[in-house]
């Protein structure tokens, strides 16, 4: 099951219990009914990329990564 669909009566019964679905990943999404043709999703918050993550992406990828084939490079900087 990766959402489910409840009332505002039934979540604030059952907190701890869907908290704990969601973090575990059981279930992706939490959408609640609040009335009046209104809808509240809640979801897990995705982690950020870090500077570890770039790190161990740049590892993972073939060498050499971008190549610079342009022999009048600095030709232009020197006049």
């Amino acid at each position: 099951m990766l959402s489910k669909t409840i009332k505002t009566r039934e979540f604030l019964r059952n907190f701890k219990t869907l908290k704990e679905q969601l973090k575990s990943g059981r279930v992706q999404f939490v959408t609640i009914d609040i009335g009046d043709n209104k809808e509240l999703e809640l979801s897990v918050k995705r982690r950020k990329n870090t500077a570890g993550d770039l790190l161990r992406l740049l590892e993972t990828m073939p060498k050499p990564r971008y190549s610079i084939r342009r022999p009048d490079l600095f030709k232009d900087f020197l006049r």
